[in-house]
C-alpha cells in the first residue's frame, strides 16, 4: 500500500512540475456561404457531383508540433477514380498576388502528388492527406506555411488533378489575413 501511495504522490508531483501541454492555436477559421459553387458547362460529371466541393468551413491551425493544419469541410466526398475533388490553399502578400506566395494542393481521395511550397524560400514539402466524414486536411511543415501578414484563400474544384483539362466546378473562400500575434 505504501508503494502505491508513494507512486501516486510521485506521479502527481511530476505532473504538477511539467505544466500543461502546449495547445494548438487557430490562425484562421471561416464558414462559407452555401450554394456558391461556380459550375462550368462540361458533361463529364453530373451537376450534383460538381456541387460536391461546396466549401462549408476552412481553417488553418498551428499545431503544438510546429506544423500547420490546413483543413476544409466540403458538401460531400466522392471516391471516383475518373475525376478528382481538389483543394488548394494559397497565401500571398496583401495587394500583390504575383509576388511571394505559399501554396498547397492536394486531391481529396489520396495523398498522391500532395504538396506545399514557398516561392520566396524555394522550399517544397510532400504532404499526407487525411479525411474524416466531409472534412479533409493536411499537416504542412512551417517552411511551407504562410508568412505573417499574408492573405489566404482556399479553392476547391472538380476536374483532373495536375492536368491541363478544364475544371468542372470550383468554390473559393477568402479565409483572411494571417496574424501570428496571438
Amino acid at each position: 500500500m505504501r508503494t502505491l501511495l508513494g507512486l501516486a504522490a510521485a506521479l502527481a508531483l511530476t505532473a504538477a512540475t511539467m505544466g500543461p501541454a502546449a495547445a494548438d492555436t487557430t490562425i484562421l477559421k471561416k464558414n462559407d456561404k452555401r450554394g456558391d459553387v461556380k459550375i462550368y458547362k462540361t458533361k463529364a460529371i453530373s451537376k450534383s457531383k460538381k456541387k460536391s466541393i461546396d466549401i462549408d468551413q476552412a481553417s488553418i491551425v498551428q499545431l503544438d508540433n510546429g506544423k500547420f493544419r490546413y483543413k476544409v469541410r466540403i458538401k460531400k466526398i466522392h471516391k471516383s477514380k475518373k475525376w478528382d475533388q481538389m483543394v488548394f490553399f494559397k497565401s500571398y502578400v496583401a495587394r500583390d498576388e504575383r509576388g511571394r506566395f505559399t501554396y498547397a494542393g492536394f486531391r481529396v481521395r489520396n495523398s498522391i502528388a500532395a504538396y506545399a511550397s514557398d516561392s520566396e524560400m524555394g522550399t517544397d514539402c510532400s504532404l499526407k492527406v487525411k479525411r474524416k466524414g466531409r472534412t479533409v486536411w493536411v499537416d504542412v511543415p512551417e517552411k511551407c506555411s504562410p508568412w505573417d501578414g499574408d492573405r489566404v484563400e482556399v479553392t476547391t474544384a472538380t476536374g483532373l488533378y495536375q492536368s491541363d483539362e478544364d475544371l468542372h466546378s470550383h468554390d473559393t473562400l477568402r479565409l483572411g489575413t494571417v496574424n501570428y500575434d496571438y
